[in-house]
């Protein structure tokens, strides 16, 4: 089989996608052409050039071995995000359920090529979590692979994420790369709003009529009614909003139209007029993904459970080792490399954000039956709507979070922020959760020695311990940590 060809057929997918050329010569000619590169491909091929590697398993192997590699962070991302896009584009040219092989004719490259290159602006390319992380880590930002794929299913089982955390941890980065990396036009699909502390009511977010003119309608600066009108407009399309310290205000005040459309369906009504600049309503359209980001200390408010009943609350925790490779590895960010990178998925993220899901495995029945009861007795227990979120998040997150990781994470972010209280409140449903999430046979006090082995929720538990420290020591927590 002639490399050069498959070589050209990449390059044509590549630029039919929207590739900037200095991105394509990265991918077609200087990743694969490094040294260190070269010599990961031939351990795992038995080829000296990538583009005789033709069976996209392969290619995933050589992925996988580029990352374990140590080069510079920088550059590791972005040799792996170059091969993950090869991997893509050989999975993409299957035919009839065989991949190419060296055995094969010229015209298996002739067919693919006329399928790649007739493909439509209606085609729908699918969705990779595998891709996205690519993507985001070649830019130089420090993130686990876990949180990045808690964000998207978290945005797919409800356009709704909190992220929670220390301040400076990187939350609002997340934001903007997830939120870019899926847009094709970032300045018409992204908006990103600084909350500002003196907020009490909806214009900051929606406008307002103006009082002296009867036929006009005064658009926020911020940019948020925009881009809910764009994304009515354009509905296979995600458009993200992005709201940068949301508790600096009491959010019910700015932010109640906003919660009460997510769960009627119901447009969110902006004035009387028929004949004005702007439409009487405007749809939550279902593509609009809304991500705030929130910091705990003495100038916040705390959110009430209305809020965080409605969303994903993704806390941030910046781990030993990971401080210590951003102190040893302190690179340049290239926050450039993820702009659109994956914006020819993003219909079928928003695909997949429609969808319909219900929970059909009968362990995590059992799993948040036994939550439910014991929530209960502080009355925190959830509702249907919880349990629907939680399904959604399930089917997206399982078989790709290891073992009992998808519903670990489930409870972290949609049962525990609800807990708040005293210590008489809190102490007794704390000890009770403690218990559920150990695993069988196991029974470890609550002030015992945390050891992750121990659970089969390891992260809900840690997070159950912390907030029972707390409470003891200062007769009052909640989930929220400064």
């Amino acid at each position: 089989m002639d490399s050069i060809k498959t070589k050209q057929l990449f390059i044509e997918y590549l630029k039919q996608r929207g590739k900037k050329e200095r991105t394509i010569k990265a991918y077609s000619e200087t990743v694969p052409n490094k040294s260190e590169v070269k010599a990961i491909i031939k351990s795992c091929s038995n080829h000296d050039d990538l583009f005789e590697v033709l069976h996209p398993d392969i290619v995933s192997e050589i992925v996988e071995k580029i990352k374990e590699q140590e080069f510079d962070i920088v550059g590791n991302r972005m040799y792996s995000a170059a091969i993950s896009q090869y991997q893509f584009f050989l999975s993409q040219t299957k035919i009839d359920g065989h991949y190419t092989s060296s055995t094969q004719s010229n015209n298996y490259f002739k067919e693919a090529h006329n399928i790649i290159m007739s493909k439509t602006n209606n085609d729908i390319q699918l969705f990779s979590i595998n891709i996205i992380i690519e993507s985001l880590l070649s830019t130089g930002l420090i993130y686990s692979e876990t949180l990045i794929k808690r964000l998207a299913y978290s945005l797919m089982a409800k356009p709704f994420v909190i992220l929670s955390g220390l301040a400076g941890s990187g939350k609002t980065q997340l934001a903007l790369a997830f939120a870019k990396c899926l847009s094709e036009n970032i300045k018409e699909q992204v908006c990103s709003v600084s909350i500002g502390a003196d907020w009490t009511n909806r214009e900051p977010l929606l406008g307002y009529p103006n009082a002296l003119k009867n036929d006009e309608y005064v658009l926020p600066e911020s940019g948020v009614l925009q881009l809910l009108m764009r994304a009515n407009e354009d509905q296979s399309k995600p458009y993200f909003l992005i709201l940068d310290e949301m508790n600096l205000s009491v959010v019910e005040r700015y932010f109640a139209d906003f919660l009460s459309a997510m769960e009627s369906g119901e447009p969110i009504k902006l004035w009387d007029n028929e004949k004005g600049n702007v439409p009487k309503v405007v749809e939550l359209s279902k593509n609009v993904f809304i991500i705030g980001t929130i910091n705990v200390d003495e100038t916040t408010y705390m959110f009430s459970p209305k809020v965080l009943d409605r969303a994903n609350v993704i806390e941030f925790k910046i781990a030993p080792d990971e401080m210590a490779k951003y102190l040893n590895e302190t690179k340049d960010i290239h926050l450039e490399n993820a702009y659109s990178a994956c914006a020819d998925m993003a219909a079928d993220f928003v695909n997949k954000a429609k969808s319909q899901i219900q929970i059909d495995n009968a362990d995590e029945k059992s799993v948040l039956l036994s939550f439910f009861t014991e929530l209960k007795k502080v009355n925190a227990e959830f509702g249907y709507r919880t349990v629907n979120e939680i399904s959604r998040y399930l089917h997206f997150a399982e078989g790709d979070l290891e073992n009992n990781a998808a519903i670990d994470t489930a409870i972290l972010q949609k049962l525990l922020p609800k807990l708040h209280g005293s210590r008489k409140k809190l102490v007794p449903v704390l000890t009770s959760l403690w218990q559920l999430c150990q695993k069988n046979g196991i029974s470890k006090e609550i002030d015992a020695e945390f050891n992750a082995t121990d659970f089969k929720y390891p992260e809900s538990a840690e997070k159950i311990q912390r907030m029972y420290h707390a409470v003891v020591d200062n007769g009052f927590t909640s989930f929220a940590e400064a």
